[in-house]
């Protein structure tokens, strides 16, 4: 019977190398999301759908894998948000109860129109344009 002994610094730098490996791989996969300002996906994208995207926009009625994804990064004084270009005409009654049910109260803005407001630290906004509509999500803080 053959017996091989493998010393505990063989294998604590093999598990050392791994781990290496591992996070090298992981950073390949994550560092560009992160890192991205401006980024859009779909629910197929695992990825970033799971590491970027809020709950509000994931529970968002409507939302199926041929909607878009916006993500947009805080950049100064720009705030960060997400924002879904459904694929087509979405009810905006239906929207604007969802904003309501998460707690978003109705306001007049000067810019956007009409827009919703929570906590004075985050705003949503419905756009409903000619072929599509648009859902979404800015926080402030």
């Amino acid at each position: 019977m053959l017996v091989v002994k493998v010393s505990r610094k063989k294998t604590l730098i093999t598990f050392i190398t791994v781990c290496i490996f591992f996070i090298a791989w992981l950073g390949y996969v994550v560092i560009p999301y992160v890192f991205s300002l401006d980024y859009s996906y779909t629910r197929k994208d695992w990825v970033p759908y799971t590491l970027l995207t809020s709950n509000e926009v994931k529970n968002a009625p409507g939302l199926d894998d041929a909607s878009l994804i916006f993500y947009d990064a805080r950049d100064g004084t720009k705030p960060s948000g997400f924002h879904i270009r459904y694929a087509g005409k979405q009810n905006v009654e239906v929207l604007k109860k969802y904003l309501i049910s998460l707690g978003y109260q109705e306001v007049n803005d000067p810019v956007l129109g009409k827009s919703w407001i929570a906590n004075s630290k985050k705003e949503a906004y419905i756009n409903d344009a000619d072929e599509y509509t648009i859902l979404g999500f800015l926080n402030f803080k």
